[in-house]
């Protein structure tokens, strides 16, 4: 039997998002497991990308599915927990609408502007500092690219966030 407190745990994957309610002894709790399958849009220039209303919304169904299937229990979840697919990052405007895709990890069109930031920077510096190193997935070098390829994008942009930190905020606000 499960012990209350639970806590549903969401995984939006590159494939698949997943959710299920744990107890407090971090069982899943039997009957509440969902998964609905998603595509992102992959093309030859590098381009990888998932409309972010769109993921947000089949999250949200799979959230709704779990809720459903684990009936009164549902009111005993004291925690919500989100992993993500990894370097994702999507730009909102002041009012918390996406005025980008979600950018994921394999969007390589950066290549050139993280080129341009290596010349630009002391590498080993910012390594030291940081501990990272300046890659076409990360988002120093995906500021750079918005602003030099869609300058118009760029100007509505408020806040860049990554996917969970976007849905925490379309339900809770920003």
């Amino acid at each position: 039997m499960s012990e209350s407190p639970f806590v549903l745990a969401i995984d939006v994957g590159s494939s698949a998002v997943r959710a299920s309610l744990y107890d407090s002894r971090a069982n899943r709790m039997a009957g509440t497991a969902v998964n609905f399958n998603h595509a992102q849009v992959v093309r030859g220039d590098g381009t990888c990308v998932e409309d972010a209303i769109q993921l947000a919304e089949l999250v949200e169904k799979v959230v709704d599915r779990v809720l459903a299937q684990a009936g009164d229990e549902a009111r005993q979840i004291a925690g919500v927990g989100i992993a993500s697919m990894a370097s994702t990052i999507l730009c909102i405007d002041a009012e918390g609408v996406p005025v980008t895709p979600v950018f994921t990890y394999a969007d390589s069109r950066t290549s050139d502007d993280v080129e341009h930031l290596r010349q630009a920077i002391d590498v080993d510096a910012a390594y030291q500092r940081t501990g990272v190193l300046q890659h076409w997935s990360y988002v120093p070098a995906r500021i750079i690219w918005l602003r030099r390829t869609r300058p118009d994008v760029y100007e509505q942009v408020d806040k860049w966030v990554d996917f969970p930190t976007y849905l925490y905020g379309r339900w809770f606000g920003f």
